[in-house]
């Protein structure tokens, strides 16, 4: 037997029905572990683990492909499948419309993976906003204002390790990191309920909204190896006035804040409506009436569940809702996605294959049995 037989080519592996077939056992798998995993760690613990990961680890040291990996090859596989073989003809191009149709479902979905931000807006009625914020995501924001004019940079929480030094170029000092906590609780200072006394590290959330995360941190001017008591400080997150310090003629603000998304038009809370179940205390249905000012637009919109408010490549649902009668705040959930239109042109296209390939077999299958007659 020929080598050639023997061993198959890349291409014809790449497309075989048998590695389709593991794909989909690993990718079963996923769902299935994913799915225990939510119930004692979260939703977003499971996805960060199993669905927005190209791999994870069994028992700690054995790697497992993740959705991310197991994606990209079924991608592979399906494109393969699709030019192994197969020359286009009319019998053909309904076989190929559809498959195309899939691969732009599929590829799509992986770049909107990237591209999709999620954000919070909180609002109480007659408050406007043009930003919201991603509580899920945080970041250390440091602005330095001197002779030379005001600086500022942002780092990823992620980053933020016990120990980790940061170059303030405009102070000609350091900002070091003696401890970052995920998830922690303060001691405020009882006078100007600003100041952070004290940090208590507290175990993570399920949920990442839910964890509020704080650091200590010190300045550490050039030579100098040291950590002074008034050079140190107490950031938390749920505090939004920023930790000041002055070095070398330098102001550098300091503050752990949510990443931070800019909206293309102004929300402004009209009205928040409540509807309960009879005799209860229990919400039935919660409205957001909203008035949006931005480019061409200028109406009141109402957004309820499963009614959000679509404005370009931006979807606004209603979340949540917070506080007593007259003093409601409202929570709603803002989802950028550039390419949310995609999955209905991918479904055009499936469709239109299929039907095409239909079309053909039953001409076919009509000429053929003499249904059809020729002049």
């Amino acid at each position: 037997m020929k080598n050639k037989k023997r061993f198959p080519s890349l291409l014809s592996f790449i497309a075989s029905l048998d590695l389709t077939v593991i794909l989909l056992l690993f990718m079963s798998v996923l769902v299935v572990w994913g799915t225990l995993y939510q119930v004692n760690h979260g939703i977003y613990a499971a996805q960060q683990r199993f669905f927005k990961a190209w791999y994870t680890m069994i028992g700690g040291f054995i790697p497992f492909p993740a959705v991310k990996c197991i994606a990209l090859c079924l991608s592979l596989n399906l494109i393969a499948q699709v030019f192994k073989k197969r020359k286009l003809s009319l019998k053909t191009a309904g076989v190929y419309i559809t498959h195309i149709g899939v691969i732009v479902l599929v590829v799509s979905s992986a770049i909107s993976a990237y591209l999709v931000k999620e954000a919070t807006i909180t609002l109480q009625k007659g408050q406007s906003t043009q930003e919201a914020y991603d509580l899920s995501t945080w970041q250390l924001e440091i602005m330095e204002r001197g002779s030379n004019g005001t600086k500022e940079f942002s780092i990823p929480a992620q980053q933020l390790k016990k120990g980790k030094t940061i170059n303030l170029p405009e102070a000609a000092a350091t900002l070091v990191i003696d401890h970052f906590y995920d998830n922690c609780s303060a001691m405020i200072d009882q006078h100007d309920h600003v100041t952070v006394q004290a940090l208590k590290p507290r175990s993570a959330e399920k949920e990442s909204g839910h964890n509020i995360p704080g650091a200590t941190v010190h300045i550490r001017q050039a030579g100098d190896k040291s950590a002074s008591k008034e050079s140190s400080a107490n950031l938390y997150a749920a505090v939004e006035r920023p930790v000041v310090f002055s070095v070398n003629n330098t102001t550098v603000a300091v503050s752990l804040v949510p990443r931070q998304m800019s909206l293309p038009l102004k929300i402004i809370l009209q009205s928040f409506d409540v509807q309960w179940h009879p005799g209860t205390n229990k919400a039935k249905s919660f409205r957001s009436t909203i008035r949006g000012l931005g480019k061409n637009i200028d109406r009141e919109v109402a957004i309820e569940m499963n009614r959000p408010f679509r404005y370009g490549a931006y979807t606004f649902y209603q979340m949540s809702y917070s506080g007593s009668e007259g003093h409601y705040a409202t929570s709603l959930a803002v989802v950028f996605n550039p390419l949310r239109y995609m999955p209905y042109v991918a479904s055009i296209i499936v469709v239109a294959g299929l039907l095409l390939h239909f079309l053909v077999k039953l001409t076919s299958a009509l000429t053929s049995s003499g249904g059809i007659r020729r002049e």
